[in-house]
């Protein structure tokens, strides 16, 4: 007896739902760009096209059968965003393969992963597949990264097996069975909040507060998304910086500087020991990563209100640096420089992990 599937399906950001007819102007923006579909059986494809594949997923795709795959479409906020497919590799339906399309002005954002997660959670909790596989070409490196990302192994690379128009091209194969580990585990909460626009004829004191934000909300987006395992992960040898070791590194800035230099407060610093100076950025462990991500958050509140104490930015502060004064304007400039230095770091590190990238 064939599984029934109940829809819409809402994930943390997204809904995946049956396709309507109106949506093949969506659907169409994407599926005929030719990089879009550079690695996909198919051409770009015209509006006409589209429109003639949205109605057929619209009336007959939303269901899973053996002679027909089940294709949802991808919403956010009202848009959408991309397609999702399963295809039954035979009668039982316990062979099932994945696949995805996106468009590229919402990559970077974490909703293939998102998205591709539920699909799987279909493919395993209603239609109880025993296996689910991915064919990609093995120059897609996006892709490939999204099935390690997915929990999905790399089985085989098989050469010459699609034929293209100008030659043939390999295919690589990812498999998960439904004993394998799921990415079900805790992650860093993603916010779909859009950022307030930079003021571009601010007094001093506002664009440095807006700049300062603008920026430790540019880590948290960095950080968005991923689970212990990945913040903690060493992804750009030799260095062994991570996501997790500059959250901690900034989180101890922050208190430094606002707290002790600019409230005056005399506070046991947060990851600092007088053996090892770079413990912030060394002490990670993926069992604490994910609270240390709340630790941040929870600064970042008290060093507003503290920041926010002190109207004068020339006037001299409570605490000293090495011993001589200093003022707010200097201290927000600092901290302004050292995101964005470290900022650097962290989108590097995010790319490496799963090819997130922009700000």
């Amino acid at each position: 007896m064939i599984a029934e599937l109940s829809l819409p399906i809402q994930t943390e950001r997204l809904v995946l739902r049956r396709y309507r007819p109106d949506d093949a102007e969506a659907v169409w923006a994407y599926r005929s760009d030719p990089e879009v579909v550079r690695y996909v059986p198919h051409g770009p494809w015209t509006r006409e096209e589209a429109v003639t594949k949205v109605a057929d997923w619209a009336e007959n795709r939303w269901q899973l059968t053996r002679d027909n795959g089940l294709a949802l479409a991808v919403e956010f906020e009202g848009q959408v965003v991309g397609d999702l497919v399963l295809m039954a590799a035979d009668e039982t339906l316990q062979r099932l393969e994945i696949g995805w399309c996106f468009n590229p002005a919402f990559h970077g954002r974490g909703f293939a992963l998102e998205g591709a997660t539920a699909m799987l959670d279909v493919a395993f909790d209603v239609y109880r597949a025993q296996r689910v596989f991915a064919q990609l070409d093995p120059r897609n490196g996006a892709s490939a990264k999204l099935c390690s990302r997915l929990g999905m192994v790399r089985e085989a690379d098989l050469r010459n097996d699609w034929k293209e128009d100008d030659g043939w091209s390999g295919n690589s194969i990812y498999g998960m069975l439904d004993s394998d580990p799921r990415p079900r585990g805790e992650r860093v909460p993603v916010s779909s909040e859009k950022r307030p626009p930079l003021d571009f004829m601010a007094g001093e004191r506002v664009a440095l507060d807006q700049w300062l934000d603008f920026y430790r909300d540019a880590l948290l987006r960095k950080v968005s998304g991923l689970s212990a395992a990945e913040l903690v992960q060493v992804s750009t040898p030799p260095s062994t910086l991570t996501l997790a070791g500059l959250v901690r590194h900034l989180t101890f800035v922050e208190q430094y500087w606002f707290t002790s230099v600019v409230g005056g407060l005399s506070e046991t610093p947060h990851y600092k020991d007088a053996v090892n100076a770079d413990a912030d950025f060394d002490g990670v462990s993926a069992d604490t990563a994910l609270a240390e991500i709340a630790l941040y958050r929870s600064e970042l509140r008290r060093v507003r209100e503290i920041a926010a104490a002190v109207t004068d930015l020339d006037a001299a502060l409570p605490g000293l640096r090495r011993g001589q004064p200093i003022n707010l304007r200097w201290v927000l400039i600092h901290m302004i420089e050292e995101y964005a230095r470290h900022l650097g770091h962290a989108d590097l590190l995010r790319q490496r992990i799963d090819g997130t990238t922009g700000y």
